[in-house]
C-alpha cells in the first residue's frame, strides 16, 4: 500500500522496494512487472547496503520509508503463526529461516523466556508465563498458537484483564516475534547506515508499531538533529548545522484513520531530512527506498 502510494507521486523517479518475506516479495514483483520503475530487493531492510551500492545508489536516495514489524497480510494468514485471534502452528519467522517461536518455547530456559517477554513485551507478568511455559512443555510441547495465548491468559489476573484495552497474549506474541526475528538489532544496523544513504536534503521516514522500536528511532533521530561543537573551536557560521533536520517529529492516526483501521492505534512516524552542505549532488537521481 505504501509503495503503490508513492508510486502515484513519484514523476521521473524510480522505487526500490525490499522485503524478507516471500509472500510480501511476491507481490513486490508483481508490482515491478506492471511498473518498470520498480526495482525489488529480496533482503531485510537493516541489510540493503551492498544491494544499493551494486545499483548505484549510495549517498543518491532521495527519500527511504520504513515500516516496521509485523504486516496485516501476516497477522491474517493463521499459518504464519503471528496473531493470537487464529488459532495456527507457532512458526512467528518473517523469512520461514531460521528457529521458529515454537523452536524456541520449546527449548529456551525459563529465564531466557522470562527475559525475553519482560524485555520486548514489556509484560509485568513475563515470569508467571515463562513458568507456566516450562511446565507446559513438561507434558507435551508447545505448537499452536491458539494454544499458547490461552495459556498467557491464564496467568495474567481477573482484574488486570479487565483494565486491559489489548487481548491479554498482545505483549508476550509481540516479544516472541521480536526475539524470533532479532527485530530490534536489525532496526539498529539499519539506523547507523540509512544516513549515509540519502542524497543532500533527502528524508528518512520510520513509521513503528511499539515503544521499544519508536523509542530507539526517536534517540537516533535527536543524535542526528543535535549539533555538538566541541568548545574554543572556531567555526564559521556557513559551518554550523547539525548533519539532518526535523520534519515531523511524531504523526500517530487520528480517530477518522482509527475507525477504519484499528491496527494504526499504536503506529508512530517520524521523518527528518539530510541537510544540504552547499549544493544539492549533481549526479543525485530521484530514487526511494520502502
Amino acid at each position: 500500500g505504501h509503495s503503490k502510494m508513492i508510486l502515484d507521486k513519484l514523476t521521473t523517479g524510480r522505487l526500490v522496494v525490499v522485503d524478507k518475506d516471500p509472500e510480501a516479495l511476491q507481490v513486490a514483483m508483481e508490482l515491478a512487472a506492471q511498473d518498470p520503475r520498480v526495482t525489488v530487493i529480496n533482503s531485510c531492510f537493516g541489510d540493503i547496503g551492498q544491494k544499493l551500492e551494486e545499483l548505484g545508489l549510495i549517498g543518491k536516495l532521495n527519500g527511504i520509508f520504513v515500516d516496521i514489524g509485523v504486516s496485516s497480510p501476516q497477522l491474517d494468514n493463521p499459518e504464519r503463526g503471528f496473531s493470537f485471534m487464529h488459532d495456527g502452528p507457532l512458526d512467528m519467522r518473517m523469512s520461514r529461516q531460521g528457529q521458529s517461536a515454537q523452536d524456541w518455547l520449546n527449548s529456551a530456559p525459563e529465564q531466557e523466556i522470562a527475559r525475553v517477554i519482560r524485555r520486548y513485551g514489556e509484560e509485568s507478568f513475563a515470569k508467571r508465563i515463562a513458568q507456566s511455559i516450562i511446565k507446559q512443555r513438561e507434558d507435551a510441547p508447545l505448537t499452536r498458537t491458539k494454544f499458547l495465548a490461552d495459556l498467557v491468559s491464564d496467568c495474567i489476573p481477573v482484574k488486570v484483564k479487565v483494565k486491559q484495552k489489548k487481548h491479554p497474549a498482545t505483549k508476550t506474541f509481540q516479544a516472541i516475534r521480536i526475539h524470533v526475528n532479532q527485530e530490534l538489532a536489525v532496526l539498529q544496523d539499519f539506523l547507523q547506515a540509512a544516513p549515509n544513504w540519502l542524497a543532500p536534503t533527502g528524508r528518512l521516514a520510520v513509521l513503528s508499531f511499539h515503544s521499544l522500536e519508536d523509542r530507539a528511532v526517536k534517540s537516533h533521530f535527536q543524535d542526528l538533529t543535535t549539533l555538538d561543537i566541541p568548545r574554543n573551536i572556531p567555526i564559521r557560521d556557513t559551518e554550523v548545522g547539525a548533519p539532518f533536520a526535523w520534519v515531523l517529529k511524531k504523526a500517530v492516526a487520528d480517530s477518522s484513520e482509527l475507525n477504519i483501521n484499528p491496527r494504526a492505534r499504536s503506529a508512530k512516524l517520524r521523518v527528518i531530512e539530510k541537510q544540504n552542505k552547499g549544493m544539492l549532488n549533481a549526479n543525485a537521481t530521484q530514487a526511494f527506498v520502502a
